[in-house]
């Protein structure tokens, strides 16, 4: 997949000049790929980021927002067991190598003062 994007701007003598920006980002369309490349802190920021815009716009109880950062923890993990793990034993935790922090980063999340409860 690739992206530009250009921008339009005037520099100090009043010339107008175009910057252009290209990427190539790899795609594919298997899922252990996505999990084995994943990055934890861009997982973890995203989330944080839907927490914070889900406690302001509109306000969000903090229970359910607290409930809601949890759901979206197990799902990413429920998620990798279900189609990447392949046959394992139904009491076996399986974790993606680079996601298998994220239950720790959550749960200090969650005891920050920001999402505590008392």
């Amino acid at each position: 997949v690739y992206l530009q994007a250009a921008t339009l701007y005037s520099n100090r003598r009043g010339e107008r000049l175009i910057r252009v920006h290209n990427i190539k980002l790899p795609a594919t369309d298997k899922i252990t790929t996505c999990f084995r490349y994943s990055d934890l802190e861009v997982v973890l920021l995203s989330l944080i980021r839907q927490t914070c815009q889900a406690m302001v716009e509109p306000p969000t109880p903090l229970e359910q927002v607290r409930r809601e950062l949890k759901t979206a923890c197990v799902t990413v993990l429920t998620q990798y067991r279900k189609l990447c793990s392949g046959h394992s034993q139904p009491g076996q935790l399986i974790l993606p190598e680079a996601l298998k922090l994220l239950p720790i980063y959550i749960l200090g999340l969650l005891k920050t003062d920001l999402l505590r409860l008392n």
